[in-house]
């Protein structure tokens, strides 16, 4: 298993002191068994059970706010990777002023940090509301369990703030399909 893991999330020629790429990895694998494998799992249930209002996404975007300065350090030592943590998007949800004026006084935030506040009080507005999170179709449901689409949130010269096919499609067949095939049903997260 060891092995179809580093195969699967370590690029391929990376040398065993490459800390850097083994740290992105492991990132990647541990966000594959923690998250991404179950929101995967819990929208295909859902889309089985005929619910066509499915709306997922992905933050790729590795804001500043609310991490310390050690993360400047890590993301420097792992080439400018700055990883995504679990509840990122927490900061831009809830606007907590003390928190704000805490990264505005340490310069921890970049224009896209308030876009990005003001497009989640869109979104999670017209979700209450409306049932949806775009009113211009934007932000689409998963049109089907064989297309995984989902909003990419990042900045859109990265890529971001637009609808892009495979949920997680990889993290989805090793841990759904292939090592379930191999060891049976689904291990329980941690």
């Amino acid at each position: 298993m060891q092995k179809l893991l580093a195969q699967t999330y370590l690029p391929k020629g990376t040398s065993d002191n490459d800390s850097a790429a083994w740290f992105i990895a492991g990132s990647d694998f541990f966000t594959a068994a923690a998250y991404t494998q179950w929101i995967a799992k819990d929208a295909d249930l859902q889309l089985a059970n005929r619910n066509t209002k499915i709306f997922l996404f992905e933050q790729t975007y590795g804001s500043r706010v609310m991490q310390s300065n050690t993360s400047d350090v890590v993301t420097q030592k792992l080439k400018g990777y700055r990883p995504v943590t679990h509840s990122s998007d927490i900061p831009f949800v809830w606007m907590q002023d003390k928190l704000w004026e805490a990264e505005v006084q340490f310069n921890r935030t970049i224009p896209f940090d308030y876009t990005l506040a003001n497009a989640y009080g869109y979104w999670w507005t017209n979700f209450a509301k409306y049932g949806r999170p775009t009113l211009d179709n934007s932000w689409r449901p998963v049109p089907s369990r064989s297309r995984m689409q989902h909003f990419r949130i990042d900045k859109p010269e990265l890529g971001g703030m637009r609808m892009v096919d495979g949920y997680k499609a990889l993290d989805t067949l090793i841990f759904q399909d292939v090592l379930t095939g191999l060891y049976g049903d689904s291990p329980q997260p941690y």
